[in-house]
């Protein structure tokens, strides 16, 4: 009628493991480590429990435990450069279209040198009337670093014009500001055939009327059919400077 009794811990081997890709720093390195007591054989040669390497690559570990259990593991080591920014503008009028072309980079940001600011690899900004010179600065950013570049750029009316001839006429806009109907006069043109193009801030045409040839003196007048208020943008001709009109 003897009762006896006994325990037992039971403990499972945990096998070695790595996360599929390892990230460092350019000019520095990755830190690969086993934290299970055993033997290791890497794939480098070394039989210790934690190595370093700067070379991007494929790096794998055998790992025989105290159980004598053998797991293996490989991780994909990766080598993060700095970002260099950079970037090219494109303008029309006071539009201006911002390309990243920087390298590298994973969070793009952008001071526009006007007050504002803008985040992202391609972004587009108007610039207030009349625009003018702007020092616009690009920085980026990766899990690494940051890297910054500033450019100078001109943002206004005459931006993506090429004049097709000179003009030394003079032209008059009543009433502005208006509500989008209005008068242009202009003297000083020759037997010249003359057009008329209104454009928004964006350097998109609203109206083109071709007005025929001019002898001295014309008037037109001008309808712009409910457009929204804002500030839009007369030339006559191949007229390089434009003229502001104010709807409101």
């Amino acid at each position: 009628g003897c009762i006896s009794s006994d325990e037992v811990t039971v403990t499972e081997s945990q096998p070695v493991t790595f996360n599929d890709t390892t990230k460092f720093c350019e000019g520095g390195a990755a830190t690969l480590e086993v934290n299970i007591q055993g033997n290791y054989i890497w794939s480098t040669g070394s039989s210790a429990s934690l190595i370093q390497v700067s070379t991007s690559g494929s790096y794998s570990v055998t790992l025989t435990d105290l159980f004598s259990c053998v797991s293996s593991a490989t991780t994909e080591v990766v080598e993060v450069l700095n970002p260099i920014a950079d970037f090219e503008v494109r303008p029309k009028f006071l539009t201006q279209v911002f390309i990243s072309t920087a390298q590298n980079a994973t969070n793009y940001f952008w001071d526009f040198g006007d007050g504002n600011t803008g985040m992202g690899d391609s972004i587009i900004h108007i610039y207030d009337w009349p625009g003018g010179n702007f020092n616009v600065k690009h920085w980026v950013t990766n899990e690494c670093s940051t890297d910054t570049t500033l450019t100078n750029i001109q943002a206004d009316m005459t931006t993506g014009i090429v004049a097709n001839s000179e003009n030394s006429f003079e032209s008059f806009v009543y009433p502005n500001p208006n509500n989008g109907s209005f008068t242009i006069e202009f003297k000083g043109m020759y037997n010249e055939a003359t057009t008329i193009k209104i454009f928004d801030l964006q350097g998109r045409i609203i109206l083109e009327k071709n007005i025929g040839n001019i002898n001295n003196q014309h008037i037109e007048n001008i309808d712009l059919n409910d457009v929204a208020k804002g500030i839009y943008m007369l030339k006559i001709g191949s007229q390089t400077n434009g003229t502001r009109i104010i709807v409101k």
